[in-house]
């Protein structure tokens, strides 16, 4: 009788041992496969970025160096809100940082988010976007977005439209003028109209005239420079526009610059008496 009650009393207490650690063993194993399921049915990346044109927002992969050229789209397709860090790598291996915030559920543009448009610095690549998570547990790296970038306002990239400017002298008095003298090889036609738009230095609108021509097509405009305007250095932009007759839409193509002195007489004189 009491070798029969310890060996059940042994039974038991080896069949609870027993019991104890597999229930702990398939705990753990079940907690693992409920959060591999769990992560397989959640989709990741929440945030998916995307490169578009400036303008239409539609998806583009290929953008001409300069502003106004390019935008971000970021859509948020949870329903939190996260801290995020948005890099780029330009053609020369360098990183910025382009914004640095919170970014709520739905689709953000950086051009909201900012206030400021991305420029295209160049030179002419492959450049690259990347969106990290700011998390309690450290900075959760994303994938490189890449996008290409090219020169538009040059003849001898084909296939796209450009606009070359200059100005002839480089050194123009006080009160005196200069030649403007812009190429392009855009010409207006009734699906849409084409416009030449020169910006001073101080980045008012002081010229605009349609390429009408047959590319490519020079115009020749004169820059009378007044007698009141401080002697130094002014750049001047042109800017080729794109209008679709019958819509609001506008699309800028291409840009170029110049660069010329403006002399006092006092400079002219000692340079003529030294020469």
């Amino acid at each position: 009788m009491l070798r029969s009650r310890i060996s059940r009393a042994f039974l038991i207490s080896m069949l609870l041992n027993l019991g104890s650690l597999d229930l702990g063993s398939l705990g753990s194993f079940m907690g693992e496969a409920r959060g591999q399921e769990r992560w397989r049915i959640i989709p990741y990346p929440r945030i998916t970025v995307e490169t578009v044109d400036y303008y239409t927002k539609a998806p583009r992969t290929s953008f001409c160096l300069g502003r106004n050229q390019i935008d971000i789209r970021l859509s948020n397709n949870s329903y939190e809100s996260y801290y995020v860090h948005l890099i780029n790598r330009d053609t020369r291996e360098v990183t910025r940082t382009l914004y640095r915030g919170w970014l709520g559920p739905g689709t953000h543009y950086l051009s909201d988010l900012t206030g400021s448009t991305f420029d295209i610095q160049g030179p002419p690549g492959v450049e690259s976007i990347r969106l990290d998570l700011d998390r309690d547990s450290g900075l959760e790296d994303g994938r490189w977005v890449r996008f290409t970038t090219r020169y538009c306002d040059r003849p001898e990239d084909p296939g796209h439209l450009w606009i070359t400017a200059s100005i002839s002298p480089r050194v123009i008095p006080q009160g005196g003028s200069g030649l403007i003298t812009i190429r392009t090889n855009a010409s207006s036609r009734s699906s849409v109209r084409y416009y030449l738009e020169i910006y001073n230095s101080w980045g008012n609108l002081w010229r605009r005239v349609e390429a009408w021509k047959r590319a490519p097509g020079t115009y020749d405009l004169e820059l009378v420079v007044g007698r009141e305007t401080p002697p130094g250095a002014l750049t001047y932009t042109v800017e080729l526009w794109s209008e679709t007759p019958g819509y609001r839409h506008r699309r800028l193509e291409a840009r170029s610059s110049f660069t010329f002195r403006v002399a006092s007489d006092y400079y002219l004189s000692e340079r003529f008496w030294n020469y």
